[in-house]
């Protein structure tokens, strides 16, 4: 039996003012923040608050064991009732492969959590973790890191008996946002509270944000919290009303960013991911190192775009060993230069270039979403998965190519490669005739695909408010973490 426990949070809460990227806007009629960051102001200063907040200390001071018995399922039940919610947001594509949480509360100061870096898909009761309020866990694998969030909401919320954590799409864009936003009628009710409230930035697993989430929900008594260049949290008295929360919230936010970013994803033009998620992508190209070519009109393998099964570039010897990789990549990159290349052989060139300056990528998939293409001449992390999991920027296929060479390292990366950290000058993702995204297999293509097209709707949405990308020192340590700890785990599973 393994045990571990985590801090207790504890002091002040985080103001708004220390929100990442925050700014102040003026409300005007095309404003939907705006026109109620006032009234919603005025409305929570109100004695509802006070009271709910006063109630809860009261519950969860007098509560007992022997108070609580019989109010909660038994954890065989809670155990699966948390398995089938998480395969139901893999079908509806709010969460994909290992990311977000979800966990159940099983007792007055006890809960079953999904694990870390577990998939979704494999789960079983057996793989849950217990973990009571104070962080203290036990099992045959290592809780979410986000365990203490979820220990926060049990303890200050006795009526939450199942929490979700997502990572979906529109809510993570607006958790960009300036201001909470004002919510109508019917989502008033479902939320119980007016507004959709917005915790300030913290990196996943500190302190930091687990004050900023619980300061959100006192703040507000709201039942979904969007926590800042993230995601979103949610609960509820069990598994369906959380789910109902999860999904209301993601149609409001979309409602809501279609009225401030002009460039529309093309969220007709889909088809399944593949991974078994039911998530959806745009249907685009696919480019394997083994020459396979998939999904897509015209799609190229890479054998047909000039790459030969071994990664190197056709007339590039895999026995000539350094020699023949840089004959490779010298003769793609000057295939790059070429001005007279149209859009599809000039697609083939710049996937043959970064297969042979990458031998760990052993697919590409190309995506032409306008979304995301929008954002050609360079994206940076707006969302902490793009840290983790694409890097610390999107740029040029060019750029990505002499990144690869060694040409384009700071010091700052010297430092943390001495160190074991592998590969923090470089990105999975980079921008030419598509926004092509690399893994090293089919699978980890789509979720760099995924997370890039999350990051550009964050982008445009967060620029509307003048909101700032994240830092390089936390999208260094996001990214580093992920390499070194979470994506082995995934392989692991």
């Amino acid at each position: 039996m393994a045990q571990q426990s985590s801090g207790k949070s504890a002091g002040k809460h985080e103001s708004a003012s220390g929100e990442q990227g925050s700014v102040p806007v003026n409300g005007s009629v095309n404003d939907p923040v705006g026109e109620f960051a006032a009234e919603s102001a005025r409305e929570f200063t109100s004695d509802s608050v006070g009271e709910f907040a006063a109630e809860s200390a009261r519950d969860s001071v007098s509560g007992s064991a022997s108070d609580f018995a019989g109010r909660y399922p038994a954890r065989e039940q809670q155990e699966m009732a948390v398995i089938a919610a998480a395969q139901t947001l893999l079908a509806e594509g709010l969460v994909a492969r290992t990311w977000g949480n979800l966990s159940a509360r099983i007792s007055s100061d006890r809960f079953v959590i999904t694990p870390s870096g577990r998939d979704y898909r494999d789960l079983a009761g057996a793989d849950l973790v217990q973990v009571n309020l104070d962080g203290e866990w036990e099992g045959t694998h290592k809780p979410s890191g986000e365990k203490g969030i979820h220990a926060l909401i049990y303890r200050e919320r006795p009526d939450a008996k199942f929490i979700i954590h997502t990572h979906q799409p529109y809510a993570s864009a607006l958790s960009l946002g300036a201001k909470s936003y004002k919510l109508p009628a019917d989502l008033q009710e479902l939320l119980g509270a007016r507004v959709l409230p917005i915790a300030s930035y913290g990196l996943p697993g500190t302190k930091k944000l687990h004050k900023a989430m619980l300061e959100a929900v006192r703040r507000t008594g709201a039942r979904a919290v969007l926590m800042r260049a993230h995601g979103l949290l949610v609960f509820g008295g069990d598994a369906q009303e959380a789910l109902a929360i999860a999904r209301a919230v993601e149609k409001f936010c979309r409602s809501v960013y279609l009225t401030r970013v002009s460039i529309v994803p093309e969220d007709d033009v889909q088809v399944q991911d593949g991974s078994g998620s039911g998530g959806v992508l745009s249907a685009e190209r696919i480019w394997t190192r083994s020459g396979m070519a998939a999904r897509g009109a015209g799609a190229y393998g890479a054998e047909s775009s000039g790459v030969a099964a071994d990664g190197m570039a056709t007339g590039g010897s895999a026995t000539n060993g350094m020699a023949g990789q840089n004959r490779a990549q010298a003769g793609a990159e000057a295939a790059l230069e070429s001005a007279a290349l149209g859009p599809e052989e000039q697609a083939k060139a710049e996937v043959a270039a970064l297969f042979a300056a990458r031998p760990d990528v052993h697919c590409i998939i190309g995506e032409s979403d306008p979304a995301v293409l929008a954002h050609s001449t360079g994206l940076r992390p707006y969302l902490d998965d793009f840290s983790q999991i694409v890097g610390l920027k999107a740029g040029t296929v060019e750029h990505s190519v002499r990144s690869a060479r060694g040409i384009v390292h700071g010091k700052v990366f010297g430092a943390l490669k001495k160190v074991g950290v592998p590969d923090l000058g470089l990105s999975n993702a980079a921008f030419g005739v598509y926004a092509y995204c690399m893994g090293k297999d089919v699978e980890d293509a789509q979720a760099v695909q995924m997370v890039l097209h999350k990051n550009a709707l964050a982008a445009s949405f967060g620029r509307t408010y003048a909101a700032k990308p994240l830092g390089s020192l936390d999208g260094a340590l996001q990214h580093a973490v992920y390499a070194l700890q979470y994506s082995k785990l995934k392989d692991e599973s």
